[in-house]
């Protein structure tokens, strides 16, 4: 009697690991960016949440401050949120950035109210 012939390998044994490996490894790198973006925005960005409020009504007039200390050197953007209590504002809304309220304009930025949506 002879032996029977051998099963036909249908699974390669060191493909079969590397691509373990591909598929363990895939969910962390596509990951990996999502983690570093939000990781980043939080070592980067400082809200102020407990200052954060409506200040009503700008009319002509009205001046409205803030004060915050910049945690981070490079400091890049500020939000500010307004409102146009649905019309057509004249004027100008002004921002002024100094390092503090008694010091001069570090910047001034000046925007037309009508153009603010």
């Amino acid at each position: 009697m002879s032996d029977p012939a051998p099963a036909a390998v249908l699974i390669d044994p060191q493909r079969w690991s590397r691509r373990r490996w591909e598929v363990g490894w895939l969910p962390l790198l596509v990951l990996l960016p999502l983690i570093w973006t939000a990781a980043r925005d939080r070592l980067t960005t400082t809200t102020y949440d407990a200052a954060n409020g409506v200040a009503g009504e700008l009319v002509a007039g009205r001046r409205v401050g803030q004060t915050f200390v910049a945690a981070h050197a490079g400091l890049a953007a500020i939000d500010l949120q307004l409102a146009t209590y649905a019309r057509v504002n004249r004027g100008a809304v002004v921002l002024h950035l100094r390092r503090s309220p008694t010091s001069i304009d570090l910047r001034t930025v000046r925007v037309p109210a009508a153009t603010l949506a």
